[in-house]
This record gives C-alpha cells, structure tokens and sequence, in this order.
C-alpha cells in the first residue's frame, strides 16, 4: 500500500512541493528510492537507506498543532503535508517566483552562548561551512551551513546568549546568472 504526500519546508531549501510516496519497506522523495526502517516509533526514529550506501538517522514528530517535523543532523526542520489540491495552488504561486530556492534560516539547536561568528553579511558560504561556534553545557558546537549560498543577515554576536530556535543568521541562495 503506497500513500501519496507532497511535502515541502526549508529542509528541502526549495518552496515548490517533493512528491514521497510511502510503501511497506521502500519510499520515494522527489524521484529517489529509499529503503526504510522505524527504529522507534513516537517520536518516530526513522533509518533511510539510500543508494549511496549511507544510512541516515532522522526524528518525525508532530509539534502541539500536529504539524511534523523532521530533526537531523542537530536541526529541527518544520514540513507541510500539502493536499493534491493545494499542491496545485502552490505551483501557481510559485510559478511567477521562477523556482527559486527560498531562503534557509539557521537555527540555534540549543540554548547558548556564541562564541564566534565565523561570516559575515554579503559572504558566499558552501554546504558544511562552519558559521558559528556555540557554547552550551561547557562544550562547543560547531554551527554549519546547509546549504551553499550567501548570507543576508546575522542576528548574533560573540558573546550573545541565544535560546533554542533563535535565528543566528539567513542564506539566500545564489542567483543564477
């Protein structure tokens, strides 16, 4: 049994819907199979297998208004299911945008105490870049890009205490020329 969704969010740093199709032991996001299997089951710990050999570690939960959310890597990503018909209007309005990415906005996973910033506003940054380094329970967290772009805005500053989710900085990603 196969069940349809279209999902988007910043953790696809694209606006326009993905098509995942679920099956028993196989899924499909965005024209690529995975195969799957739940570790735990809420919230739900979910393994991908990916043809690349790789297997990624994910955490699916619903938030207090029952929209999911996706944790990897030491983020939190919020999604949105989308109807078919909404999925529809989506492409319409997003059809005068051209098909840019939207902007990525990076997080602090946890409360704490910036140390460094290591950009500053109009740099390009790559995927995995380090951005910042923040403090919390005595241990410093290296704070990476994830996604290649440049950046827009800092809303930090060394020494500045950050509580989760706080925005320490946007990516715009880069214009095609």
């Amino acid at each position: 049994m196969n069940a349809k969704h279209y999902v988007s969010g910043e953790i696809l740093s694209r606006k326009d819907a993905i098509i995942v199709e679920i099956g028993e032991e196989q899924a499909t996001a965005g024209g690529q199979e995975f195969s799957y299997s739940i570790e735990e089951n809420y919230p739900f710990v979910v393994t991908m297998h990916g043809d690349d050999n790789q297997s990624r570690t994910m955490i699916v939960k619903l938030d207090a208004r029952g929209n999911p959310s996706v944790s990897y890597c030491g983020y939190t990503y919020p999604l949105e299911v989308l109807s078919e018909k909404e999925n529809k209007y989506n492409q319409i309005l997003l059809s005068g945008l051209g098909g840019k990415s939207m902007a990525a906005k990076i997080p602090a996973p946890m409360p704490g105490l910036i140390k460094a910033v290591s950009v500053q506003v109009g740099q390009k940054v790559k995927k995995g870049e380090q951005l910042f380094v923040l403090e919390a329970m005595k241990m410093e967290n290296s704070i990476k890009s994830p996604a290649s772009g440049i950046i827009t805005s800092i809303s930090v500053q060394p020494g500045g205490v950050v509580d989760k989710s706080a925005v320490l900085c946007v990516i715009e990603p880069e214009t095609e020329k």
